[in-house]
């Protein structure tokens, strides 16, 4: 359906429509057809997902626009057309000026659009690039995103979307700067777009407080793009319009064969804001997740890390100070970014001599209290459990339904979640459940705690253990 329908259908349409509103309350019905008496079906807008109607006095679309007139007339011509969409009303002689308006302007010239996107490489961190994103010891699923990263670059188009998720600070917004880098010098006749969810979010409710028309010059600008790069998409979860506006863009871009790339620090499934329809584009394409650098990678990142920060070389790092560093810190990228900006502060208030290499000892005084929680994982959390309940970590990690091993691997996944934040699909691979059954063992404690006093007792003092220890 489009607004390209001939009036004729469209008057049919709303007929049927009209014949199917409170047919079970004689009052209501007759109410409603009054007030729509002399109204006109304007538009089936499937780019906003919405049925315009134009009446001709104020006070009707007022009325009409109450939760139950509107809300009987959208569920009435939803089932009319086997759609889903909104249902707006206008006033008749602000359409008509409106649709006058937009006729004598072309507010989108075509060139000034391309000469824009030849101007947009600022979008882009020219420092985050593919190749020194890195993903090499254990971590597998680093080194699968980094090669479908690489794959995408080669064939946009073809995995499509291509959705990354993990945890804050692994390295999402270098994987996708690194993406359109590398597109940009695979297609330089490409023209990409970078896009923060935060100000995509900005711009729509700034846009539509002034003018529905500017929200609507936003969209077609970032159709106009070639390739879309969508960075925290959790951020609109909760935005009904930046929402409905983004499904949009997304399924056009989808439906054109034009790759999109999207990150989030949420699984699909995790985000409940966002409706069914969501879930299912999201999960169409390619889903892959970043997770936290083992040791080996922690230090690679770290030697790069410093080489950057410290140009001159004065620091250096012994092996078993970044050992410490890495196991404390190797959580994400940011802390260890993080940590290397302490070790450099540390270093000048201290005058610190340039040819002595820091050693583990120098970083448990630069450090001391704050590493309290640093450099646990969910092996430790199992372990720390298991041995509290007197259960082998085997069964907690297995199939067993008993009560005495139920609980432990309930708590297992509460804290793996609580305390190091994992995703549900990560958890569940490492326990080997789906993640709606983790989802269901996190709610079982979070619930339970409330009103069972012991549990509560035992949640404090194993999360003391987890924190005091390494």
């Amino acid at each position: 359906m489009s607004n390209s329908i001939k009036r004729k259908d469209l008057n049919q349409m709303l007929h049927s429509i009209k014949n199917s509103l409170f047919i079970n309350e004689p009052d209501k019905r007759n109410n409603i057809l009054n007030l729509l008496e002399g109204s006109r079906f304007e538009e089936i807008n499937e780019f906003y997902s919405k049925i315009i109607i134009s009446v001709n006095s104020e006070f009707v679309k007022e009325v009409l626009e109450s939760n139950e007139f509107k809300s009987e007339f959208r569920k009435s011509s939803n089932k009319t057309l086997n759609s889903n969409y909104e249902v707006g009303f206008v006033l008749r002689e602000d359409w008509e000026k409106r649709n006058q308006k937009t006729n004598n302007n072309n507010i989108f010239d075509e060139l000034e659009i391309k000469q824009k996107h030849r101007n947009n490489d600022a979008e882009l961190n020219n420092d985050l690039t593919l190749s020194n994103f890195i993903a090499v010891g254990t971590n597998t699923d680093n080194k699968m995103v980094k090669q479908a990263a690489l794959s995408v670059s080669l064939k946009p188009g073809d995995w499509n979307p291509f959705f990354i998720y993990g945890g804050s600070g692994l390295g999402k917004t270098h994987l996708l700067h690194g993406i359109g880098n590398k597109l940009k010098e695979n297609f330089p006749n490409h023209y990409i777009k970078y896009l923060e969810s935060k100000d995509f979010k900005d711009l729509v409710y700034d846009s539509e407080a002034i003018n529905t028309k500017k929200v609507n010059n936003i969209t077609k600008d970032i159709l106009s793009y070639d390739i879309l790069l969508v960075d925290d998409i959790q951020m609109l979860q909760t935005l009904t319009k930046a929402k409905e506006i983004f499904f949009n863009i997304l399924s056009n871009f989808i439906n054109e064969k034009k790759q999109i790339v999207i990150t989030s620090d949420q699984y699909p499934e995790e985000m409940k804001d966002f409706e069914e329809r969501f879930i299912t584009r999201f999960k169409g394409g390619v889903l892959l997740s970043v997770t936290p650098p083992d040791i080996e990678t922690a230090k690679m990142i770290l030697a790069q890390k410093l080489k950057k920060k410290d140009s001159s070389g004065g620091i250096v790092l012994a092996d078993d100070a970044l050992d410490f560093i890495a196991s404390n810190f190797g959580s994400n990228v940011r802390e260890l970014e993080g940590s290397l900006g302490k070790i450099i502060f540390w270093s000048i208030v201290n005058d610190r001599n340039s040819n002595e290499p820091y050693t583990a000892e120098d970083m448990a005084n630069i450090f001391e209290g704050m590493t309290t929680n640093k450099g646990l994982t969910m092996q430790r959390i199992v372990s720390v459990i298991a041995k509290n309940y007197q259960v082998k970590v085997s069964d907690i990690l297995g199939k067993s339904r008993k009560a005495e091993i139920a609980l432990p691997r309930h708590l297992s996944i509460y804290f793996s979640r609580k305390i190091l934040n994992v995703s549900l699909m990560d958890i569940g691979r490492y326990f080997s459940r789906n993640h709606s059954t983790i989802m269901s063992s996190v709610k079982k404690i979070e619930k339970e705690s409330l009103r069972n006093e012991s549990l509560s007792k035992v949640i404090y003092d194993i999360r003391k253990k987890l924190i005091s220890k390494k």
